[in-house]
């Protein structure tokens, strides 16, 4: 094969990841009392977990501590993640917490990719070069872990990455990574 071959990396976000600072102190048993469709969680680490049927499509959850910290898991892009952030935030302040954004960031990104050309990944070759983990009576993926980004590299040809908080440094790892495999290590 042509080493001089490299192939475009599309990829999907599937899930953003954002962490708050909401500079107060939460009362999370009264928050669970007074709102649907939350979960107080007690124990090594104490915290509310709550998903509304109107942010988000319904899909985004946040996780609440004591502390003012949240996070908010479920969202589909960016701009969407950062605006879930802030209606949830709103929802508190109806609650009557002074709530104020003190911090706000991109803690995880979750992108899905393909393999180019219709090509299956040869398992074992990204296991034996990259170090990853193959169990497929537990889970269908081969596992390697690039750098920060955890990367699942499925017989099919389908990839899914987590870890990383930069769209543009996931695609060029991700980029990096399959043109090693399309050069080095499929099946046809």
């Amino acid at each position: 094969m042509n080493s001089g071959l490299t192939c475009e990396v599309l990829i999907r976000i599937t899930n953003v990841l954002c962490g708050v600072e909401l500079n107060t102190v939460m009362d999370l048993q009264s928050i669970c009392y007074s709102t649907c469709n939350s979960i107080l969680h007690e124990g090594k680490m104490k915290c509310l977990t709550w998903r509304h049927g109107k942010i988000g499509l319904g899909k985004s959850v946040a996780v609440l501590f004591s502390n003012g910290r949240m996070t908010v898991n479920g969202n589909a892009n960016i701009p969407a993640a950062l605006k879930n952030c802030r209606q949830f935030a709103r929802l508190f302040q109806k609650l009557g917490y002074e709530v104020q954004f003190k911090a706000i960031s991109i803690l995880s990104i979750s992108v899905c990719t393909k393999f180019p050309y219709n090509i299956k990944p040869n398992i074992e070759y990204i296991c034996r070069v990259y170090g990853g983990e193959y169990e497929p009576e537990l889970h269908n993926a081969c596992q390697v872990k690039l750098k920060q980004m955890c990367v699942f590299v499925f017989p099919s040809g389908s990839i899914n990455a987590t870890g990383l908080s930069n769209t543009i440094e996931a695609r060029n790892m991700l980029k990096s990574f399959i043109n090693d495999i399309v050069i080095h290590g499929y099946q046809s």
